[in-house]
């Protein structure tokens, strides 16, 4: 389990084997945690826009692939670990704002 810096605790995300909106969900999913339908639309369009900032560095792409996989681990931990401070297990907008914000820039992500 992951704490949180107020007390609340999530469980710890694992390691990401791909960049996708089922990744996550199941990452998230392993953890109690479940995505509304606005964010997984947000998180959706967050892969989309990362996938392609990876594509566009061709050759670097398969050398940048596992540090784009964990910082999108860490986006992931932090969205888990924000909702359990707000007591609830449902990571919605506002949870994936707050958290994209507290961590940006984390590449290619944002």
């Amino acid at each position: 389990m992951t704490t949180t810096g107020d007390g609340g605790m999530a469980m710890g995300i694992g390691p990401l084997r791909e960049a996708s909106v089922d990744a996550v969900r199941n990452a998230l999913s392993a953890a109690n945690m479940e995505l509304s339908q606005d964010a997984m639309e947000a998180v959706a369009q967050l892969i989309q826009r990362g996938s392609a900032e990876l594509q566009g560095q061709e050759r670097l792409a398969v050398e940048n692939e596992p540090d784009a996989l964990g910082t999108l681990t860490r986006l992931i931990q932090g969205m888990a670990d924000n909702a359990t401070t707000r007591g609830t297990n449902i990571i919605d907008p506002e949870i994936f704002e707050m958290t994209l914000r507290s961590l940006c820039p984390l590449p290619p992500w944002c």
